[in-house]
């Protein structure tokens, strides 16, 4: 995965977290993953497996595309 795509990804992330009013540090209880780990993953300095990637668009009602950068949708925070 290149930087630009795991900035992508973290920026998704976060804007997922935010659209739920929820602290790195509640995301990361909700997702059962330390806090560090959470928050590199926002920044674009991890690169998330593709089971973790599939976690965060879960827990957050992101569309697969959003998340990997390949279009916009609305977020859907009923989840």
């Amino acid at each position: 995965m290149s930087r630009e795509l795991a900035t992508t990804i973290g920026n998704a992330v976060r804007d997922g977290r935010k659209a739920f009013g929820l602290t790195q540090e509640q995301a990361a209880e909700r997702l059962d993953i330390c806090v560090d780990y959470y928050g590199r993953v926002e920044r674009g300095a991890a690169i998330p497996s593709v089971s973790m990637l599939r976690r965060l668009a879960v827990a957050f009602g992101l569309d697969g595309n959003v998340l990997l950068g390949l279009g916009d949708a609305d977020l859907d925070t009923s989840a």
